[in-house]
């Protein structure tokens, strides 16, 4: 019997806020534009950071603590441990446990 891999991937939307003076002189919270994207954590650090970095990649920058996450939908996926080994790539860990982004350059998507 063939072990499974499975991960939960969440789609989310981030967006910023901010504040700006009205010519009254009082204040007002505006939203940024919205952008969505894929992560595998639906709360904390790492989802937040992944939501900064959608918006910088979209061309909102907005400071950390001002960034918003919504969770919009989740969906579970996998595939045996043959499929997986079959279509996945070596790699080596960065400090931290990331994967740099250029060991990943070249491959299907």
């Amino acid at each position: 019997m063939a072990n499974n891999i499975a991960r939960t991937v969440f789609t989310c939307k981030a967006y910023g806020l901010y504040a700006r003076l009205k010519d009254d002189g009082t204040a007002e919270v505006v939203k940024t534009d919205e952008v969505e994207f894929l992560s595998t954590n639906a709360e904390g650090k790492g989802v937040k950071d992944e939501g900064s970095r959608a918006l910088r990649e979209a061309g909102i920058r907005v400071p950390a603590k001002d960034v918003r996450i919504e969770v919009l939908k989740s969906e579970v996926y996998a595939m045996t441990m043959e499929q997986f080994i079959a279509n996945a790539k070596v790699v080596d860990r960065a400090k931290g446990g990331y994967i740099k982004k250029s060991d990943l350059e070249g491959e299907q998507e």
